[in-house]
C-alpha cells in the first residue's frame, strides 16, 4: 500500500481517485483502491507488487505509508527494470526487522543473494498499522528509512 512518491518532478497519489491506480503497472497480483488506500486484495500471489516510474531513473527519493496485514509483509520496490528485476525493503513484523533484497532473473524467488541483509528495527511492528518507509536513491548509493 503506497500513499506517496516524490522525485525532481514530484508525483504525490493520496488515492482518493481511483484513475490514480493508471500510473501503477501491476507485476503481479489483483490491485485496486479502496477508501483512499492502494492495496492487493487476492492474497493469492507470491511477492504481489506493483511498480511506478522508469527503468532509467537515476537519483530519487520514495516515500509511502504501508500497512501489513495478516502478519504477512508490506515493503516498497525500487530501482525496478521489470516485474522480476528490482530492489526491496520491507519490515517484518516477526522478528523485528528490516528486510533487504535484490530480485532477479525470470521468477519471484531468484535473489542476488539467498539470504537478504536485515537490520534491527527500533521497536514492534504491529500488523494493522500504518508505518512510513522512505528510500533515497543516488547512483548507486541506497538508503532506507523505517
Amino acid at each position: 500500500m503506497f500513499s506517496q512518491i516524490a522525485w525532481p518532478g514530484e508525483w504525490v497519489f493520496d488515492f482518493e481517485d481511483p484513475k490514480q491506480a493508471d500510473h501503477w503497472k501491476v507485476a503481479n497480483g489483483t490491485w485496486e483502491i479502496q477508501k483512499g488506500v492502494y492495496a492487493e486484495i487476492s492474497a493469492a500471489e507470491k511477492a504481489a507488487h506493483t511498480l511506478f516510474g522508469e527503468a532509467d531513473w537515476v537519483d530519487y527519493t520514495v516515500e509511502a505509508k504501508i500497512r501489513i496485514d495478516a502478519n504477512k509483509w508490506a515493503g516498497l520496490v525500487f530501482r525496478a527494470i521489470s516485474e522480476y528485476e528490482y530492489y526491496i525493503v520491507y519490515p517484518e513484523p516477526t522478528p523485528g526487522v528490516s528486510a533487504f533484497f535484490q530480485h532477479h532473473g525470470k521468477e519471484w524467488a531468484t535473489r542476488a543473494r539467498p539470504k537478504p541483509n536485515k537490520t534491527q528495527i527500533k521497536g514492534k511492528i504491529q500488523v494493522g498499522n500504518w508505518y512510513h518507509l522512505k528510500v533515497e536513491v543516488k547512483g548507486n548509493d541506497l538508503k532506507w528509512f523505517n
